[in-house]
């Protein structure tokens, strides 16, 4: 690093200062603070001008749009094109002839950058940085050829994982045509008939679910009390735990004497749970148990009783109710914003023959896998990508010396 010399952001770039009212924005792309993706460098997404109604900034092709809202979103892109943006977005212009646009934006991103910028902002409820702010940001830079090759090789990472988020989406989306498709038509090609449900297979019954299933929720033993969490030795799971969708862990061990005095019931492996409150996404969603354990107040649990109910079948059909269970938490009444276990009780359940359940769990079961595969690549890429930017924006790791190891081992 001894040709690395620290300079300070406004030695790197500059703020394009052009601003344009709405009357003479026309066909140009407008990019707001939403369609710049977190911790991303590359632009995929903007707007059309036509919807715009204030004062904007002008960017051009190759600025770097820098969202100085909530500086924690980690919001750093390059502009593919001309355009104008929210005024919540910089835009910064490299100085070419000494730094590298993508080797700048990517460290706009850099753990120090970031420090520097959410220790700079001013305000409460919008907390914001600003261009003055950041403009004294001091960091060791590299010679060009080091700046490109850091580029570089960062944006091949970047490039890897937006393919596999791509991937992780299209799952998602196939999944989530299959469960509405599966549930309305079945496998089998036969007539529809008209239920208390719905039209559904004519060779398919409807239950109602408190009628095949005990269904119940949990508690949180007192955090005060120690001897409820000191020694644990049984699972005690969260509603953030249906994200698993295969539960094979406990959020936390909770004693046997908590197992006693808080009635926290033990629930068996091959049930399943329902997350009826929660922050996000979380409430709504559903998650099969590979575990004994026990569970929250934040959870129901569904302990299948009946032969006629393949639990796995009733994962992906309780998955296909996540929409539902989003609309009927968020009306009206005291149990607004949460679900009951009176409700999912009273749910009324498709059901067709145990082989049709078990053909349509094994269908669904492997886009689950598939998906759970991207995710945990896209993941381990982001954790790797993460890696890469600290150890070769301080200098620990010289990406051309990792360039030059490829050519010698081609």
């Amino acid at each position: 690093m001894l040709d690395w010399t620290i300079k300070r952001l406004d030695e790197l770039c500059s703020l394009r200062k052009e601003q344009v009212g709405a009357d003479l924005v026309r066909d140009d792309k407008y990019v707001a603070l939403e369609h710049v993706d977190s911790a991303r460098s590359s632009l995929t997404r903007w707007d059309t001008a036509p919807d715009v109604r204030s004062t904007k900034a002008r960017f051009r092709k190759g600025d770097i749009l820098y969202g100085k809202l909530r500086p924690y979103l980690d919001k750093a892109a390059i502009a593919p094109f001309d355009g104008v943006c929210s005024t919540e977005l910089l835009p910064l212009v490299p100085i070419t002839r000494e730094v590298n646009p993508e080797f700048l934006a990517f460290l706009l991103h850099a753990p120090a950058f970031l420090a520097h910028a959410e220790a700079t902002t001013s305000g409460v409820n919008h907390p914001r940085t600003s261009w003055s702010a950041i403009a004294s940001f001091e960091w060791p830079i590299p010679p060009i050829e080091e700046q490109s090759a850091i580029g570089s090789a960062l944006k091949v990472a970047e490039m890897a994982i937006r393919t596999q988020e791509r991937l992780a989406g299209t799952l998602s989306r196939l999944k989530a045509i299959t469960m509405s498709t599966v549930f309305r038509d079945g496998l089998r090609g036969e007539r529809l008939k008209e239920s208390d449900a719905g039209f559904i297979p004519e060779t398919w019954d409807v239950v109602r679910l408190g009628d095949i299933a005990k269904i119940g929720n949990g508690s949180t033993p007192n955090r005060s009390n120690a001897e409820y969490w000191r020694h644990g030795v049984f699972p005690w799971i969260t509603s953030t735990k249906v994200h698993d969708v295969f539960i094979r862990s406990g959020s936390e061990l909770v004693s046997e004497v908590a197992l006693r005095e808080c009635h926290l019931p033990v629930v068996p492996k091959g049930s399943l749970v329902v997350a009826i409150t929660g922050q996000g996404k979380t409430l709504g969603n559903a998650a099969l148990l590979e575990i004994d354990t026990t569970i929250n107040q934040h959870l129901a649990y569904i302990q299948v009783q009946s032969e006629k109910a393949v639990p796995e079948f009733l994962l992906f059909w309780l998955q296909n109710q996540y929409d539902y269970f989003r609309q009927v938490s968020s009306g009206g009444g005291s149990t607004k914003g949460a679900l009951t276990c009176g409700l999912i009780s009273n749910l009324l359940v498709t059901l067709p023959s145990r082989e049709e359940q078990e053909d349509v769990a094994e269908l669904l079961l492997a886009l689950t896998r598939r998906h759970q595969v991207a995710t945990k690549k896209t993941n381990s890429l982001c954790a790797l990508s993460a890696a890469m930017l600290r150890e070769l924006t301080s200098g620990t790791v010289l990406a051309t010396a990792l360039e030059s190891a490829e050519v010698l081992n081609a």
